[in-house]
């Protein structure tokens, strides 16, 4: 729960949090009721149950037909066992198998007019709700191994998005008045500030991190100069400045653990540079429907094929788009 203090600094902000659409979700309705699946299953006598489901484990593997996510066995209301097989659609295909067809001619349950058709959980579940919810249906196999279930807002992300927002739009103020009119590219012309909460060091802002770079001759609208490529070079640049004064190096990479806060939501460009400092989060006010790489038209931040990913926010308030 926040406290008062908190609820006033974040009053009339709420904040979405920008997940990629998860494929595993196919297979779930937003009542986290399961989509269903045809299967033929047998009936068989409940002493019979183990010694069947051990030749099939050869025979015909449950993830052979496409059904390792659930149970074998499901009990009827009446105590009769029923065992599933296969999906339906993949039956005729394994069925054909020659060790399966060996175990026909000595299990008579398995005959094909003999099998019926049962309702299973089409994909493994996702969230504790799907497990519950699919096990109405048909045993499932496993719970799942961490419940993606996620809050759409965070009470500590929240209370801090709007001053540390408010600060980043002083930020774009600033850095707008260091360029010359009409030479900021679009993606250029936020602002950021970069927070380190685990220490509590002073934060970086983009525009600090350009004067710096202007006094070091570099022009003001360099295409690179976007904000949040300004914050992560004043990160290196405090590196530098701590391993000059004889502080040890960094195990860490350059923002791990730090959070980034933008008036506007980063290119994919900056989003990568983003990624590959390690940042813990990213908030931004405003998206990017031609070039943000935070979930308009990129999701940088939860791209499976990378060794890092970030969670990123993006304020819902009257007014922003």
């Amino acid at each position: 729960m926040m406290s008062r203090a908190q609820q006033e600094a974040s009053n009339g902000m709420q904040l979405e949090e920008i997940t990629p659409p998860d494929p595993r979700l196919a297979g779930w309705n937003a009542d986290d009721a399961p989509v269903a699946m045809r299967c033929l299953a047998c009936v068989v006598e409940p002493k019979q149950a183990s010694s069947l489901i051990r030749e099939l484990h050869d025979a015909l593997p449950a993830s052979s037909g496409g059904v390792a996510h659930v149970k074998r066995v499901k009990k009827g209301d009446d105590g009769s066992l029923r065992v599933v097989l296969a999906a339906e659609a993949v039956y005729d295909d394994v069925s054909n198998e020659d060790a399966y067809r060996a175990l026909l001619t000595r299990r008579s349950e398995l005959a094909r007019e003999a099998l019926e058709v049962v309702l299973v959980p089409a994909q493994p579940p996702v969230t504790r709700a799907h497990f519950e919810q699919g096990a109405r249906l048909w045993p499932l196999a496993r719970p799942p191994a961490s419940d993606r279930t996620a809050s759409p807002t965070h009470d500590d992300v929240l209370s801090e998005a709007r001053p540390r927002l408010e600060a980043a739009e002083r930020d774009r103020v600033q850095l707008s008045s260091l360029r010359a009119p009409g030479t900021t590219p679009k993606c250029a012309g936020g602002g950021a500030v970069l927070y380190d909460p685990l220490t509590g060091c002073e934060s970086l802002t983009a525009a600090d991190e350009l004067r710096q770079l202007m006094d070091e001759r570099t022009p003001a609208n360099h295409p690179l100069l976007h904000a949040p490529m300004l914050v992560v070079r004043a990160q290196a640049r405090r590196q530098r400045r701590k391993r000059s004064e004889g502080a040890p190096p960094s195990e860490a990479y350059l923002c791990t653990g730090m959070d980034v806060y933008m008036t506007d939501e980063p290119c994919v460009m900056c989003a990568m540079a983003l990624l590959h400092s390690r940042v813990r989060r990213a908030v931004y006010r405003r998206r990017d429907s031609e070039m943000g790489g935070l979930g308009s038209v990129e999701s940088v931040h939860a791209l499976s094929s990378t060794n890092h990913r970030f969670r990123a926010w993006r304020v819902v308030e009257d007014g922003v788009s």
